[in-house]
């Protein structure tokens, strides 16, 4: 588990490094540097790429938990996840209390 966890972290920095390529990335595709479609798109970029470690972190530790049969905890960190991510997706993704759309 705990050298997963250090390739989650490996996996995340890399990921960052990567992030300067964004701008290239785009330009092979066709798409304009300062088009609308490169602003949103390099903006979920960004945010995809700082999710990686928790991404990979959380595989993780549900495979070591699955391996030493304890499902409990995996299955309510599931559960808290998927609450969480039902009452924030409504103001993510139209906004409201201060949160852009």
């Amino acid at each position: 588990v705990v050298q997963g966890l250090w390739f989650s972290l490996l996996c995340g920095v890399l990921a960052v490094g990567l992030l300067p390529l964004i701008g290239p990335y785009f330009r092979l595709l066709g798409v304009g540097v300062g088009s609308p479609a490169f602003v949103c798109g390099a903006a979920y970029l960004v945010g995809l790429v700082w999710g990686v470690v928790p991404l990979t972190a959380s595989g993780v530790l549900a495979s070591g938990f699955k391996g030493v049969g304890e499902l409990r905890p995996v299955l309510l960190v599931n559960v808290v996840c998927v609450a969480v991510n039902f009452a924030l997706d409504p103001l993510l993704m139209w906004g409201g209390f201060g949160v852009p759309a």
